[in-house]
């Protein structure tokens, strides 16, 4: 994790932290950070995984017995706090893109297959957390926004990625679906509808919160369209940079022979989420992938 996002104390700046995530929440953070006496840990926010649960890592900190020193030994010991949860990513990939994969030992942002892992980490400095996970919710803008995607989607509902991906399949594609355990803290902790309220200052009044429940999103697997709660980190985790150390993670991988295979697979799980929005239909809104 260091590598890609270093604590470097000179990088931790009010204005810095209002770029990663908003003017109003870089306050709050600093505030309650000053207040709980231990300013000395505010590098730990560099990390997007620490940064979006600053909260939840104070609190954690509060418990601890003895004072901790360092932003590392914080981060290290707020991670192990946190945990592996086993989530999934597919892909539609040819041949040579899942050898790709294999052989560099990581999955890595659609960006990447554009420009390098150093240009992709630059998007990050330039743009901010919050900004990178907008453009990716609001995937038709991304490219406007902040130029190519260093982000990384996991669902823990292995129905979901595999729905998604069966739009963009080809003849010579085939989706695949990687189960990795990963720790919670590369992750960020926003849901769904985390996301869209940060989507009206940096796309304007159009966009932003559609109701803290349902949507349905349609897909070549399942025209229809599958129901999801936005309100729920499983039907979504965003990720930055990568999953890596894939030979060490991953824990099983599956190929779908065709759309329609996906779409067999994914219509027990389909039908349950439609009895589930059934019963809370409340906050039903529109799906936030498309423009």
């Amino acid at each position: 994790m260091l590598s890609q996002r270093p604590l470097d104390p000179s990088k931790v700046t009010p204005e810095r932290l209002a770029l990663d995530y908003g003017e109003q929440e870089s306050r709050a953070m600093l505030t309650a950070f000053e207040e709980s006496k231990v300013s000395h840990l505010i590098p730990v926010l560099r990390w997007p995984g620490v940064g979006t649960r600053w909260r939840a890592f104070l609190r954690w900190l509060g418990e601890q017995p003895e004072p901790t020193r360092s932003p590392e030994d914080a981060l290290a010991g707020f991670a192990r706090s946190l945990g592996r949860v086993t989530t999934y990513r597919a892909l539609s990939l040819d041949a040579a893109g899942l050898r790709r994969i294999i052989e560099a030992k990581e999955i890595f942002p659609r960006g990447q297959l554009d420009v390098t892992a150093e240009e992709l980490r630059r998007v990050v400095e330039e743009h901010g957390v919050v900004k990178v996970v907008v453009a990716r919710l609001y995937i038709a803008h991304l490219k406007r926004l902040i130029g190519h995607d260093p982000s990384v989607s996991l669902h823990d509902d292995w129905q979901t990625t595999s729905c998604i991906a069966s739009g963009y399949t080809g003849a010579d594609k085939r989706v695949y679906l990687f189960e990795v355990s990963v720790p919670i803290v590369e992750s960020l902790g926003l849901r769904l509808s985390e996301v869209e309220v940060n989507a009206t200052p940096i796309l304007g009044p159009r966009y932003g919160p559609s109701g803290d429940g349902w949507f349905r999103f349609p897909a070549p697997a399942f025209p229809d369209g599958v129901y999801f709660d936005r309100t729920i980190q499983r039907t979504e985790r965003y990720g930055l940079y990568s999953v890596p150390f894939l030979h060490q993670r991953l824990r099983r991988l599956w190929m779908y022979p065709s759309v329609a295979d996906i779409g067999l697979a994914i219509t027990p799980f389909a039908r349950r989420q439609a009895t589930m929005h059934k019963r809370r239909p409340e906050g039903y809104g529109p799906p936030p992938y498309t423009d």
